[in-house]
């Protein structure tokens, strides 16, 4: 046995192999059997850009008519709250007719509501705002369905390279970033393809924008669709020995909750750090581009608006990147751990949180567009270090197989609630009390994030490392 350190790890033989991770070779090895992370991760890229591109198209319809005072808010927690119900309803599909077919039907009506927001939104005044907020619901479904769908998927399937299952979900939830810088790019392109000015003072220019925006949304869930029917069977495609009614899997995911306490912190646990997750998150993600309104365009010239704003935004968004791709290498780590991540990312995102609170005031007063830049950059590194993966992880290995979908679904749902919350207060909280408060409430809810991963999540060695599987002949297995 040789013994390596540093940039050297051993097998077992007499050999040292580079732990650089080689990261050609997993981009080799994904490539060679892409399904293992195409499906979900194109799911989680679609969830992520249709949840965030309403701020963009709104940039862009405003231009056209005026935005009631109720339609940001609106529009959001429309999608979101339909996010909610498409959780709680499709998670049970997954456990109730098997994950391939769900998801299926998932990304459809995610498409659905994509293309009708985009072909179908129309009318004056409040009417057209009222059309796109209940277009939006119908997506919401779809993204609701896709979260935790995606990560049982991907956590599930079998994959010839041997990613391993804790790196596929890793892998696929992390594209979720892609979809948040996906839009602000798109965004761009299409100001510098159609010409700022036009896109700013001709009707036929500001409308193809924004149904452009909305309509591309479907495609990543066509694509994945395409990419699960022609798929070899890689995961059950059929319903799962035992399944019943939605009833009867309620009554039988809250037995397996309520029977063993240890289940039940470890759903408290899922569902509060989901929560207090998505509130700290989901605020500054959605409104990112009416708060570069504020530094970027103070007199409201809606040209500087569309160019300055969006090459800004996609800048912040794309410095999520090394974040992602440091919490998917960490999350694998034993020496780290899921919870010390969970943590180490909680804590982060409450500093970059105060930093802005505390700074915001003056670079705003400065019209300092850089500095504002590069702080909303660090923020949404931090944003992105681990707690967004791990959230969805842990509760992989910590249920049985046959709810899981189901109370992952629960988690993912407590979630909703928290980004439905944040999406709707963030907006007045900033009018009445100024965004620095804001920002300190998202602050407040990523340390309590921190409190609830400390004191009720266990870490993944006090797991089944393969997940909590049946034992033959028994619904349920104590937790170790």
């Amino acid at each position: 046995m040789v013994i390596t350190s540093g940039a050297y790890r051993s097998l077992g033989d007499d050999e040292p192999v580079e732990v650089s991770d080689n990261i050609c070779k997993r981009i080799c090895s994904m490539a060679a059997d892409y399904k293992a992370v195409l499906i979900p991760a194109v799911g989680n890229l679609s969830a992520g850009y249709n949840i965030c591109n309403i701020g963009y198209v709104v940039q862009l319809m405003r231009l056209e008519h005026p935005v009631p005072r109720w339609a940001a808010p609106a529009f959001s927690a429309s999608c979101l709250f339909g996010a909610f119900m498409g959780q709680v309803v499709l998670g049970w599909t997954g456990d109730r007719y098997g994950r391939r077919l769900s998801l299926v039907a998932t990304h459809l009506i995610l498409a659905a509501g994509a293309l009708c927001s985009s072909l179908f939104t129309a009318g004056y005044g409040d009417d057209v705002w009222l059309t796109l907020v209940h277009w939006r619901f119908v997506l919401g479904i779809g993204v609701g369905g896709t979260l935790p769908l995606n990560a049982v998927f991907a956590g599930e399937m079998e994959d010839e390279r041997g990613l391993g299952r804790v790196s596929r979900v890793a892998m696929a939830t992390a594209f979720m970033i892609a979809g948040y810088v996906l839009a602000p790019v798109l965004m761009l392109l299409i100001v510098v393809a159609l010409g700022s000015d036009k896109v700013t003072e001709e009707p036929w220019a500001t409308e193809l924008g924004w149904r452009f925006l909305l309509g591309v949304g479907a495609v990543p869930s066509l694509v994945a669709v395409r990419a699960i029917l022609v798929a070899p069977d890689i995961i059950d495609d059929g319903p799962r020995d035992g399944s019943r009614s939605i009833v009867a899997t309620l009554r039988d995911a809250a037995v397996t909750v309520l029977d063993d306490p240890q289940y039940t912190r470890r759903l408290a646990a899922a569902a509060g750090s989901l929560f207090c997750f998505n509130f700290a998150f989901y605020g500054a993600v959605i409104y990112l581009p009416h708060i570069l309104h504020t530094v970027v365009d103070k007199e409201d010239r809606g040209e500087e608006l569309l160019v300055v704003g969006s090459l800004a935004a996609a800048g912040i968004n794309a410095a999520a990147i090394p974040g992602a791709l440091m919490a998917a290498r960490l999350i694998v780590d034993d020496g780290i751990g899921r919870k010390r991540l969970q943590l180490l990312s909680f804590g982060l995102m409450t500093i970059g949180y105060v930093i802005l609170g505390l700074t915001y005031p003056s670079l705003r007063r400065a019209g300092a567009v850089l500095e504002t830049t590069a702080l909303f950059g660090g923020l949404f590194f931090c944003l992105s270090s681990g707690a967004g993966i791990t959230t969805y992880i842990l509760p992989q290995e910590a249920f049985p197989a046959d709810v899981r979908s189901t109370i992952i679904a629960f988690a993912a749902a407590s979630g909703t609630v928290g980004a439905t919350l944040s999406s709707y207060a963030f907006a007045p909280m900033a009018r009445q009390f100024g965004l620095p408060f804001a920002f300190f409430c998202s602050a407040a809810a990523a340390a309590c994030g921190a409190l609830v991963t400390w004191r009720l999540t266990d870490d993944s060695d006090q797991l089944d490392p393969l997940g909590v599987e049946e034992d033959e002949g028994s619904r349920r297995r104590r937790p170790p």
